[in-house]
């Protein structure tokens, strides 16, 4: 066979192997652009993912607060209006109860003052005392008119009986004796009289005593009642402020899971991916060094269809078994 059809051989071998690498080229880069490609979205769209949930985790816990806020000053306004509607009630109730003082406030005064007396009528509180006490007795109006009656009475009866000098000494014993004996027959009515007014005063200090007493009770009930609404208020923006504070928590663990698991998801699809790449941008490396160059290929096949059709290189005839040890030299 000429030589010529050898080269003509090895040259269409080498264009079709060519070819055929050039395809297998393209096709690797093709898919690894597909595949980068396919990357690049991915990481835009976990981006665009990370970027969303941040400002919704956050408007959330605005959300949040913000109603913390708004239910923290409902409950201090309605401990305000606790704190009023309390002290208002306090006011009236005292108003009311010191009224009902007022109405006996005259007896207890009479009887605190009769007390007194009596006390200094006793001698309890001195001889002074006792001595201002009784001065006080004889120069009362009802004691002396009694006795200005009795002595009266005396004289007219003197003079009736026609008595003269001789008898002044009997009348002015008589009037003696008449003062002494009505001084302490109207003394005893002068100490009823007193114990009147003080038993009165007793009792008036008896219905004080009951009032500021029930008075006393309900203000102690009124500030019970209030310490317990309001502790009840405080316990309501304590669960309040609990509840925003888990919330917020939860928020927090929510975005971080969330981002976590979205940026697991990417990883692991960047993975995938890292290793489809690989595996495209490794196709024509991998067909490179599967096959020959195909100036190699192409001057192959030449020789083989040359020496296969019985071309030699350098002799006339094709070898045969007893030229081998030519040949081989």
């Amino acid at each position: 066979m000429p030589v010529a059809g050898a080269i003509i051989a090895a040259v269409g071998s080498m264009a079709a192997a060519k070819q055929q690498g050039d395809s297998a080229k393209g096709a690797s880069k093709t898919q690894a652009n597909g595949v980068a490609a396919a990357q690049q979205m991915q990481r835009d769209f976990t981006d665009r993912a990370l970027n969303y949930i941040q400002p919704t985790f956050q408007n959330a816990r605005n959300a949040l607060q913000q109603g913390q806020m708004q239910g923290g000053l409902l409950l201090d306004e309605a401990g305000n209006v606790l704190s009023r509607g309390y002290d208002q009630a306090r006011g009236d109730v005292t108003t009311g109860f010191m009224g009902a003082e007022q109405l006996y406030q005259p007896a207890y005064q009479t009887g605190q003052a009769s007390a007194y007396k009596q006390a200094a009528l006793n001698g309890l509180l001195g001889a002074d005392a006792q001595r201002q006490a009784y001065s006080e007795f004889q120069s009362s109006p009802g004691t002396q008119w009694l006795q200005n009656r009795q002595q009266q009475a005396i004289l007219n009866n003197a003079a009736a009986l026609g008595g003269g000098l001789a008898n002044q000494t009997g009348v002015q014993q008589a009037l003696q004796e008449n003062a002494l004996g009505g001084a302490l027959q109207d003394y005893g009515n002068y100490y009823n009289r007193l114990s009147g007014f003080t038993d009165r005063g007793d009792a008036a200090t008896g219905a004080i005593s009951g009032i500021r007493q029930n008075l006393g009770q309900i203000l102690a009930n009124l500030s019970t009642s209030k310490a317990g609404d309001v502790a009840g208020i405080y316990g309501q923006q304590a669960n309040l402020a609990t509840g925003t504070h888990q919330g917020l928590a939860q928020l927090f663990s929510g975005e971080g899971t969330t981002a976590g698991n979205i940026l697991v998801g990417a990883g692991s699809e960047q993975s995938q991916l890292a290793q489809n790449l690989g595996v495209a941008q490794s196709g024509g490396q991998l067909y490179a060094a599967q096959n020959s160059p195909a100036w190699a290929q192409g001057l192959q096949s030449g020789l083989s269809t040359y020496t296969g059709m019985g071309g030699t290189f350098g002799q006339k005839k094709a070898l045969t078994p007893n030229d081998r040890e030519w040949w081989e030299k």
